[in-house]
């Protein structure tokens, strides 16, 4: 009897067999509720204050633990991309998953502070598979018509995982010290995140290879030179290099500036929880609203509205206030994602998303890296976040004008890819 040959890239392609929209939305909803915003960026803020109180590190120090990862994610985008377009975001989401979550539970061996930049350095190598960038291309494969809201819907789930990830983590630190708190959170990935996505994820509709290879044939293919040069790709990598930094930034410091404003703990994570629902809120209505609205119009009105969140936390004071601010930050947060993905795939062929997305987000990892080491410094030298608030306003209202400043959607880009939705 004649034996098949076992061949794991095709498991993995083709399994599970019987995937539906349905599913494959929970899949990616899932994964973006514990993806690496969620688990180690809008938590960093919540670590800050017990690694100070055991190892004396400075502000400015802990704070080289961002661009550390975000320099990393940065370097590996572009090859993310490339695998993503090559072989789907099955085979690269869930190799990814398993290497970070085993990695957080290597906190316990940081006897440095290089030794900890060298650990966000490999999460940051590690965690770019499991980014939106791998969701929002196995959205846009699997639905056209309705594909805002679907992006909104599964990119929601980082809101409510922000939502309920805050808490934990404050008081896994509380009863088990940050090292411990780490690797819950890395057990979180593997035992929860990791079964949905091997179960549930599938990179496109089964019986659509053919139809979307003729369709991608169809297409217009874009050199990096074309790409580079284009006033759409400048205009869409600018903006978001402006504001992500801004965003990110303020959701890593909000505990630490809503403590510095002479709130408790306990309100801080309050305000930090009440982000993570406005951002959960602002995925649902930003996908509804991106397919009827023009997009660049949207995010310009998000942006300047978080920019007026900032200028409110600069000036303190009342703590009703700083709810506000959080709301505000929480849907700028939330639109942010959404329409990063949704813009790529209206102006751009979807063969090329893959590659396209992640030149816009290697900038914004780059952001991300410049925000908070200037956040730090400035903090350290004038003993205030006040300054760094003001500046990360600022940058909101000039992402808003540059975002305003894009063309029509491109027509060729909007080759349907599974007829979902």
């Amino acid at each position: 009897m004649a034996r098949t040959a076992w061949n794991w890239g095709e498991f993995m392609g083709s399994f599970p067999p019987r995937s539906t929209p349905l599913t494959v939305m929970i899949g990616c909803f899932i994964g973006c509720m514990f993806n690496p915003v969620v688990l180690i960026f809008f938590t960093l803020g919540l670590f800050f204050a017990p690694i100070q109180a055991e190892t004396g590190w400075s502000m400015t120090q802990l704070s080289l633990v961002i661009p550390a990862e975000t320099a990393a994610v940065a370097l590996m985008s572009p090859v993310i991309g490339a695998l993503l377009d090559r072989h789907g975001p099955r085979r690269v989401v869930i190799p990814s998953t398993i290497l970070v979550g085993l990695a957080m539970g290597l906190f316990h061996l940081v006897q440095s502070i290089a030794g900890l930049y060298l650990l966000f350095v490999l999460l940051g190598l590690f965690c770019s598979g499991m980014n939106m960038m791998s969701f929002a291309k196995v959205i846009s494969a699997w639905f056209d018509g309705n594909r805002g809201l679907m992006l909104g819907i599964a990119a929601s789930g980082t809101g409510i995982g922000t939502l309920l990830v805050s808490p934990l983590t404050q008081w896994m630190i509380e009863n088990w010290g940050w090292r411990s708190a780490y690797a819950g959170l890395g057990a979180i990935l593997l035992f929860v995140s990791l079964p949905a996505q091997f179960l549930l994820l599938r990179d496109r509709p089964a019986g659509t290879g053919r139809q979307e290879s003729a369709a991608h044939a169809a297409e217009p293919a874009i050199s990096f030179a074309q790409m580079a040069r284009s006033r759409s790709f400048l205009l869409i990598l600018a903006s978001f290099f402006l504001q992500a930094g801004a965003v990110n930034t303020a959701g890593a410091y909000l505990a630490p500036v809503i403590q510095e404003n002479g709130a408790p703990i306990d309100f801080a994570v309050l305000c930090v929880s009440v982000f993570g629902a406005a951002l959960f809120g602002s995925r649902l209505l930003t996908g509804f609203l991106l397919d009827r609205v023009f997009a660049p119009l949207l995010c310009a009105g998000v942006f300047s509205a978080a920019a007026l969140s900032l200028a409110i936390l600069a000036a303190g004071g009342r703590t009703d206030l700083a709810l506000v601010a959080a709301a505000l930050l929480g849907v700028a947060a939330g639109t942010e994602g959404d329409a990063l993905g949704y813009l790529i795939s209206r102006y751009f062929p979807h063969r090329q998303f893959g590659r396209v997305y992640s030149l816009v987000f290697t900038g914004y990892m780059i952001s991300i890296s410049i925000y908070p080491v200037m956040t730090g410094v400035l903090k350290d030298l004038r003993g205030s976040y006040q300054i760094p608030l003001i500046v990360m306003a600022a940058t909101f209202v000039a992402s808003a004008a540059l975002i305003l400043c894009l063309g029509r959607y491109d027509r060729a880009a909007e080759t349907p890819a599974s007829g979902h939705g």
